[in-house]
C-alpha cells in the first residue's frame, strides 16, 4: 500500500485540532451543542486552510452518536464510516468535475429520501464557484427550502464568483489566512511525532514558503522528509522548493540599487542556469521589495509585517538607506506589469533582463552611483564665483580664474601680470606663481612686498605635500583589501560592501583604518557599530590577517575660524591687487537675526 501523505494522515479529527480558525470553530461547535442547525452554510477562504476538513468534522459533530463537548468521538460506526467515506449519507462533491445542470439536478432528486444510518444527510460541495450558471438555478430552490433532513456545505476559495442569490441563502464563514507562528508549532509537532529532524531555520522557511495555507507547508515538509537523508536544513529546504536563498535577494537588491548593471545581468545568468523558474524569482523579488518598502516606513514596527528574521530585517534596514519610498512603489508597480508579461513571453528571460535594465537606469538612487566613485563626486561640484556664496565654501575647492583690475592706459596694460593663474595645488606651486608674478610686476614693488606675497601664497595654498602624500595612500586597491572584500562577499554582506566603497582605507600591518568624509555620516555611523565591526574583523581573519584590529573615522566639519577664512579666490585677487598698490576691502556679510 503506498504511503499515506502527511497533509492526509494529520488532517484534523476534533474542533479542538482545528488550527487557528477559532471565528469558524466556535459558532459551529456551539451550535452543535445546542441542536441549532442549520440548513446551508458556506465555507470561503485561501487554500489549505481547513474549509474541506471542517466540514467533514460538522458532518461527524451533527451525526455522531456520542459526542464529547461538541466534538465527535471517531470511535462510533458513524464516524468511522465518514472518516472512510463508506457512509452514503455523507457526500462529497467535486464541483469542477461535476459542474453540469444534470449533476445537480442528481442531487435535488435524492434530498427527498431519508438517510439510511445516519440522522443529517450532508452534502459537501467543495470548489462551488466552478458551478454553472445553469447548475446554480438547479440548486437554488432546493438550497433555499431543503428537507429538514438535509445539510448543504458550500466550500470555494473564489467567493466573489458565487451569485448573490446563492449567498443570501446560506450563513457565511470566512477562513483566514494562518498564522506563521501556529504553523511553526503544527509543523514541531508533526516533526517531533514522525521523528523527522529539521533545524529550526527549516522550519521558519517551510512555514514562511506556506504563505498561510498549513496544507502546502506540511506538504513540503513530507517532500523534504522523503527526499533528504538526515537533519533538513534551510538550504535543503529552499533547493527542494525551487526557491533562491534569502541572501542571494540581498546581494541581488543591492546590486539593482546601486546600479550594477552587470551584477545583475550576471545574477539573472547564473538564476537561470541552476534551473529556477524566473517568473517564481521574479515573485519572490516583488515579495521582497514589500519587505523593504514597510521596513523603509516611519513608525512601523517591521517585526510584526515581514515574515523575516532578526537578521534579514536588519539587512532590510540597511537596504532601506539606498533608496526611498517613492522609488520603490513605483519599481513594485512597473516589476508587476512585467510579472504578467513573462506569462506568455516566449523568452522569459530577455523580458526580465530589459525590465532590470530599465530598472537600473531609471531609479537607482543618485547617492548609491555617486557612492561607488568619490572622485565623480568631488569632480561633479559646480563653481561659485559669487562672493557671498563663495565664503561658505571650503579653501580644498578648485577656484575659476582670477578676475584682475582693468588697466587704466597702455603702460599698465603692458605691466600687467598673467590675467588666468592656474588653481594651486601644492605649496611649491604657489610659491612659484607668486615669484613670477613679481618678476612680471613693476620695478616700484619692492622686496618686502614681494616677501609678503610669497608668505600669503603659502598661507593659501590648500594643502601641503605630506597631506597629498597621506591622502593618496588609500589601501582601497589593494590585493589585501579586495580579498577582504571578497570574504564579505561570501558571508553575503553585500550591503557592508557597498557602504564602505566611499571610505578611504588604510591597512598597516593587522590595523585596518577606514577614514569616512564628512558628507557620509550615515555610512560611518552604520558601519561602525559592533556587529558590524565584528563581521569586518572576521573577514579580514578570512583573508589572511591574523587578529585584526579594525577602525572607523569620521572627518570632523570646519571650525568657525576656517569658515571664516577668506575664500582663496578672494586671497589671489588681493595678493595681485597688492602687486600694483591696490587695497580693497569686503563688506562683511549681514547678520541673521535670530
Amino acid at each position: 500500500m503506498s504511503q499515506l501523505a502527511l497533509y492526509r494522515a494529520w488532517r484534523p479529527q476534533t474542533f479542538d485540532e482545528v488550527v487557528a480558525q477559532k471565528q469558524v470553530v466556535y459558532p459551529l461547535k456551539q451550535a452543535v451543542i445546542s441542536g441549532d442547525i442549520g440548513h446551508a452554510y458556506l465555507f470561503s477562504g485561501t487554500r489549505g486552510t481547513g474549509k474541506t476538513s471542517l466540514a467533514k468534522i460538522f458532518a461527524k459533530a451533527v451525526n455522531c452518536l456520542d459526542p464529547h463537548n461538541g466534538n465527535p468521538c471517531n470511535q462510533c460506526k458513524i464516524c468511522q464510516g465518514i472518516n472512510d467515506a463508506s457512509l452514503l449519507d455523507v457526500m462529497e462533491i467535486d464541483a469542477a468535475s461535476h459542474n453540469s445542470v444534470d449533476n445537480i439536478r442528481r442531487i435535488t432528486d435524492e434530498v427527498v429520501f431519508m438517510p439510511t444510518e445516519a440522522k443529517y444527510k450532508v452534502y459537501i460541495i467543495d470548489e462551488v464557484h466552478m458551478l454553472s450558471q445553469g447548475a446554480f438555478n438547479a440548486l437554488l430552490k432546493t438550497l433555499e427550502e431543503p428537507p429538514p433532513h438535509v445539510i448543504f456545505i458550500l466550500a470555494t476559495t473564489e467567493p466573489q464568483r458565487i451569485p448573490a442569490t446563492i449567498l443570501s441563502r446560506c450563513q457565511r464563514f470566512e477562513f483566514r489566512r494562518i498564522p506563521l507562528e501556529a504553523i511553526e508549532e503544527r509543523l514541531r509537532e508533526i516533526a517531533a511525532a514522525d521523528g523527522i529532524k529539521l533545524t529550526p531555520e527549516a522550519i521558519h522557511t517551510i512555514a514562511r514558503l506556506g504563505d498561510g495555507a498549513l496544507r502546502d507547508a506540511i506538504s513540503l515538509l513530507d517532500q523534504c522528509s522523503s527526499g533528504i537523508e538526515g537533519e533538513i536544513t534551510q538550504d535543503d529546504v529552499l533547493t527542494i522548493a525551487g526557491v533562491v536563498r534569502d541572501d542571494f535577494l540581498v546581494g541581488f537588491c543591492s546590486q539593482v540599487l546601486t546600479a550594477d548593471l552587470a551584477g545583475v545581468l550576471t545574477s539573472l545568468d547564473e538564476l537561470q542556469m541552476s534551473g529556477r523558474s524566473l517568473q517564481r524569482f521574479l515573485q519572490d523579488f516583488l515579495a521582497y521589495l514589500r519587505d523593504l518598502l514597510v521596513a523603509s516606513l516611519p513608525r512601523i514596527d517591521a517585526d510584526q509585517l515581514i515574515n523575516q528574521t532578526s537578521s534579514g530585517i536588519d539587512a532590510l534596514r540597511e537596504l532601506a538607506r539606498l533608496t526611498s519610498q517613492d522609488q520603490l512603489m513605483a519599481m513594485i508597480s512597473r516589476l508587476s506589469k512585467i510579472n504578467n508579461e513573462m506569462r506568455w513571453s516566449q523568452d522569459p528571460k530577455t523580458t526580465l533582463e530589459l525590465a532590470f535594465i530599465s530598472e537600473v537606469t531609471q531609479i537607482a538612487p543618485a547617492q548609491a552611483m555617486s557612492a561607488s566613485s568619490t572622485v565623480s563626486q568631488a569632480e561633479a561640484k559646480p563653481t561659485v564665483i559669487n562672493p557671498e556664496a563663495q565664503s561658505a565654501t571650503v579653501e580644498a575647492e578648485p577656484v575659476a580664474a582670477v578676475p584682475v583690475p582693468k588697466p587704466t592706459n597702455a603702460s599698465q596694460a603692458v605691466e600687467t601680470p598673467t590675467t588666468n593663474p592656474p588653481a594651486v595645488d601644492s605649496q611649491t606651486d604657489a610659491k612659484n606663481t607668486a615669484r613670477k608674478g613679481s618678476r612680471q610686476s613693476m620695478p616700484a614693488v619692492s622686496d618686502s612686498q614681494a616677501v609678503e606675497g610669497e608668505h600669503e601664497a603659502a598661507a593659501t595654498a590648500p594643502q601641503t605635500q605630506a597631506d597629498t602624500t597621506s591622502e593618496t595612500a588609500s589601501d582601497a586597491a589593494s590585493p589585501v583589501w579586495e580579498a577582504i572584500l571578497d570574504q564579505l562577499r561570501e558571508l553575503g554582506r553585500y550591503d557592508m560592501v557597498m557602504l564602505i566603497k566611499p571610505a578611504e582605507i588604510k591597512i598597516n600591518g593587522n590595523e585596518i583604518q577606514a577614514i569616512y568624509g564628512k558628507d557620509y555620516k550615515a555610512h560611518f555611523e552604520t558601519m561602525s557599530r559592533s556587529e558590524n565591526v565584528e563581521i569586518l574583523a572576521q573577514a579580514a581573519n578570512r583573508a589572511g590577517i591574523s587578529a585584526p584590529k579594525v577602525s572607523f573615522e569620521l572627518e570632523k566639519n570646519d571650525t568657525e575660524a576656517e569658515q571664516k577664512q577668506e575664500p582663496l579666490w578672494v586671497q589671489k585677487l588681493r595678493q595681485a591687487s597688492k602687486v600694483h598698490g591696490l587695497e580693497f576691502e569686503l563688506p562683511d556679510p549681514p547678520e541673521e537675526n535670530n
